[in-house]
């Protein structure tokens, strides 16, 4: 989105974390933000679920599977912790295609209505024992993302 909104060369001008380019950036979004949403932050916008808060999804990118056993070990206490917690399946396994600085790892995308759900789920006693098997039979990077419209 940088590059969309300011130009393939200003991206490789200077390094993006200077302080200087992060003001300038965070400057630009603000009022973006205000010409777009009349000010101030912009509302929360996405998937809404029944609740009214916006749909959350739980990214794991697996860098590092050192120990088979342990992951599949590990998939049998967390699909269906999480399935019971809200989560539902949306994709899972290796990239068909990569680009840029992509890299051919396993990932996992799992909806849930809201953050707070996600979380909930992640914090989980059933989701926790399931971690507890996993051990260290892999090195992930887990986020939860809000879902936008």
């Amino acid at each position: 989105m940088i590059g969309a909104e300011w130009g393939e060369s200003d991206i490789g001008s200077a390094p993006f974390h200077s302080k200087v380019r992060r003001r300038a950036a965070e400057r630009h979004c603000r009022a973006r933000d205000a010409r777009v949403h009349g000010g101030g932050r912009p509302p929360d916008t996405g998937d809404v679920g029944q609740d009214g808060l916006v749909t959350a999804y739980w990214i794991s990118i697996y860098k590092e599977i050192s120990d088979e056993a342990k992951v599949s070990a590990y998939a049998e206490l967390a699909g269906p912790a999480l399935q019971d917690a809200g989560g539902t399946y949306v994709a899972r396994g290796l990239p068909e295609e990569t680009y840029e600085s992509g890299e051919n790892t396993r990932t996992v995308i799992i909806r849930f209505e809201s953050v707070a759900a996600a979380r909930a789920a992640h914090d989980s006693p059933a989701y926790q024992d399931a971690l507890a098997v996993l051990d260290d039979g892999a090195l992930r990077d887990i986020r939860i993302v809000p879902g936008t419209e």
